[in-house]
């Protein structure tokens, strides 16, 4: 997985800087990066609270120190930190958030009930570590039982690209299956345009034929695309010149994306046996697409109805 090991450090009023609990605890070499940064782990006031990430040794371990001051502590203080090591050239990006919750979460459960200090709950490190390192490896996210009412739940979340703007004319196309975009839990807005999205409605006539705002269509036409529910063509008009790209050579030997193309493009309702008798013609139209012969043209070729 992409987490390498997972380690709960805490500041030992005899040893100093140690690791407490480790999973898994045979990572190769992780003993000689700790004790070459560990002044970085468990560290000085100026970086409590904050994302603290170091390399060393082909590792980076990253962590967010923290410190609980009270006298009845040795020494007065209690500074620990939830450590994440990946290799050496791993983006950590997506895991920061989830590594400064997860430390911050900690500690007020040690100011409420002494969690991390008291012998009974601290002997739970070990399997919440464990459950950390196998969940976020296999899904990128756990739910952290911490008592009978309390638990914590972490997850990844992907940054999505700042949407696109749209304009009136432009068309959105769905890129995925009618039971995929079934299945989502739209909201009331976008389940009203969903209806007039058919590969042909630009932006405006969209607005117009399901009664919402211009600038709300636009907005939902942002959140499916985000979501790659859409993506957006410019609208289809007979005088444009379309070409097909080198690709075009693969739907002539790919039965399966043959059977695909003719179920995209037919009209609802028609029969299997029109949709395979007429293949040869749907891909025959598609290859004659020509950077040199408007569209008109190329429907009256075909006998279509425009």
């Amino acid at each position: 997985g992409v987490i390498k090991c997972i380690f709960f450090s805490e500041f030992h009023h005899i040893s100093g800087p140690i690791i407490s609990h480790q999973v898994p605890d045979d990572l190769p070499l992780l003993k000689d990066a700790f004790d070459a940064v560990h002044d970085l782990i468990i560290t000085k006031q100026a970086l409590y609270d904050r994302l603290v990430s170091v390399d060393a040794l082909g590792y980076r371990i990253v962590g967010s120190p923290r410190s609980i001051e009270n006298k009845k502590y040795p020494r007065n203080a209690f500074i620990f930190n939830f450590v994440f090591v990946f290799e050496v050239n791993t983006d950590t990006t997506l895991f920061e958030p989830v590594i400064l919750k997860l430390g911050a979460a900690f500690k007020t459960y040690e100011l409420e009930s002494s969690f991390l200090s008291q012998e009974e709950s601290r002997s739970k490190l070990q399997s919440i570590l464990c459950s950390v390192f196998k969940d976020f490896n296999r899904c990128g996210c756990c739910t952290i039982p911490i008592d009978e009412t309390k638990s914590l739940h972490l997850k990844i979340t992907p940054s999505l690209p700042d949407p696109p703007t749209i304009q009136d004319h432009h068309v959105p196309i769905f890129t995925c299956s009618q039971e995929d975009i079934d299945s989502a839990p739209w909201d009331l807005t976008i389940q009203q345009i969903l209806p007039y999205v058919n590969g042909f409605n630009h932006v405006k006539k969209i607005a117009e034929e399901s009664e919402v705002d211009n600038e709300i269509v636009k907005v939902c036409i942002q959140h499916l695309i985000l979501y790659a529910f859409v993506k957006l063509i410019t609208i289809f008009q007979y005088s444009n010149v379309y070409t097909a790209e080198p690709k075009i050579k693969l739907l002539l030997d790919d039965k399966v994306l043959q059977k695909e193309c003719i179920e995209y493009v037919a009209l609802q309702g028609l029969s299997v046996l029109w949709v395979e008798e007429n293949c040869i013609s749907v891909c025959a139209l598609c290859i004659s697409l020509s950077r040199i012969s408007p569209k008109n043209r190329c429907c009256v070729s075909f006998i279509l109805q425009s």
